[in-house]
């Protein structure tokens, strides 16, 4: 009795400690007009989810740019995220326009270098999957991160996959830091928003060679639960299982 008691009170001063915290997930997909889009109930993504926000890029007649709307996260809740893109023009992939899989990565964005920037980000840490399928073989590529104090620049090289006409691949992770491997997406892990001004921001770059034109079909963004936040869940297991001895 005394063990369980002890275990409540650390519980609760946790609860009252820790601000309130639960994973969030933002879906973004490029959706050109005329485009395929993904609708509401069709799931997609390395992180399986709904209600993507589908981004029609505004022209000003030379590129592609501007900032999005507030981002829906999964469950199609308004969050105060915005996406900032610049490219210079849209085209489509290969991939199969009959699946969700498809269809997230079948739109492009394409340029000879993107910048993107994901604002308002509350602090905190972040896993951050980015979709590169390309309508062209043999595209080299790096991508990096621009996240946390410092800031700091984390870096990944690829060969943009370029699939088969009406095929749906499977997602191929390029993780490789040093030379390029082939895949259709690369991811950050755990990192923190760039506070300037008193506002988070995850800055992404793709750049390739002047000669080709490297594409992004879309993002994934999702909070990272804080630690505090687990060790409630563990501490919450031990009092059950501590009250379960008890009565037996």
């Amino acid at each position: 009795m005394r063990t369980t008691c002890l275990l409540l009170i650390v519980v609760v001063a946790m609860l009252m400690l820790t601000p309130a915290a639960s994973a969030q997930l933002i879906g973004v997909q490029f959706a050109p007009t005329g485009s395929p889009a993904l609708l509401p109930g069709q799931v997609a993504g390395v992180v399986p989810q709904d209600n993507y926000n589908a981004i029609v890029p505004s022209s000003t007649g030379v590129s592609l740019e501007g900032i999005s709307s507030p981002l829906a996260d999964s469950t199609g809740t308004p969050t105060g995220i915005t996406l900032t893109y610049q490219a210079s023009s849209a085209a489509e992939s290969n991939t199969s326009t009959a699946t969700a899989n498809g269809i997230l990565l079948h739109n492009e964005l394409q340029a000879n270098g993107f910048g993107f920037a994901f604002n308002n980000v509350p602090a905190g840490s972040y896993d951050l999957i980015v979709y590169l399928e390309n309508n062209s073989p043999n595209v080299n590529v790096g991508v990096s991160a621009t996240v946390g104090v410092g800031p700091q620049v984390v870096s990944y090289y690829m060969i943009e996959e370029d699939a088969a006409a009406g095929a749906t691949p499977p997602f191929v992770e390029a993780d490789s830091t040093t030379s390029p491997v082939t895949g259709n997406y690369v991811e950050f892990d755990n990192v923190t928003p760039t506070i300037s001004l008193g506002e988070g921001f995850l800055q992404v770059n793709v750049t390739d060679s002047p000669d080709q034109l490297c594409s992004v079909n879309g993002f994934q963004l999702e909070s990272v639960p804080e630690p505090a936040c687990i060790l409630l869940l563990v501490a919450g297991g031990v009092l059950l299982r501590s009250r379960k001895s008890e009565k037996n």
